[in-house]
């Protein structure tokens, strides 16, 4: 029993220094959630963020939030339409205190956007996680720290490229969108918070 534990921990410490981000322990986990917490707190120029399912915890609005506020260049991209319908919903919850702190928020129309990247100054991730619960605590996943200049370069392009394909969300438009979507949104995110 020991011997295992200490492989275990012998393996999570490994993990912990590969440029893999994984979670399949809770110190893993740990490790993610404060990686990215400290990137952003840190960020000077910009956090590029695609995302699929976005349902920020507190620690992380805050976090983009602060950033934003300090004059980083805080930029989303959201799908307009999900394969899990209420998702955009949800997401829109959030807008009104991005928006109002100075962060742009754009929802990608051509078509179903599945992405997860992470570009923060010159550190970028991709891979399967969400900015969710879900993702953060129960769901495993796995994510890559991009090494080369010009993988970063290409994933800096994509974000603009996507950009250019995306309706940009404004706070004086927010009363515009359908009021009972956005009240279902809250809802659920009340109700479920905790498994979206």
């Amino acid at each position: 029993n020991y011997s295992k534990r200490k492989v275990r921990r012998v393996i999570s410490k490994k993990a912990m220094n590969s440029n893999f981000l994984l979670n399949y322990t809770r110190t893993l986990r740990n490790h993610h959630d404060h990686l990215l917490l400290s990137k952003i707190w840190g960020a000077k120029q910009r956090i590029l963020i695609t995302n699929a399912y976005f349902v920020p915890e507190n620690t992380l609005l805050r976090a983009l939030v602060g950033a934003a506020k300090k004059g980083v260049r805080v930029s989303i991209i959201l799908p307009e339409e999900s394969d899990v319908f209420f998702m955009p919903w949800v997401a829109a919850y959030f807008y009104r205190v991005l928006l109002s702190a100075g962060a742009k928020i754009y929802e990608y129309t051509p078509a179903m956007l599945h992405a997860k990247t992470i570009v923060i100054d010159d550190w970028c991730t991709i891979g399967s996680s969400n900015l969710n619960h879900r993702s953060f605590r129960h769901d495993l996943e796995v994510d890559y720290i991009v090494q080369t200049d010009d993988a970063r370069a290409q994933l800096l392009q994509d974000f603009e490229s996507d950009i250019a394909q995306s309706t940009e969300q404004r706070l004086e438009d927010l009363g515009k969108k359908k009021t009972w979507r956005l009240l279902l949104g809250a809802v659920i995110l009340l109700l479920f918070g905790r498994w979206l």
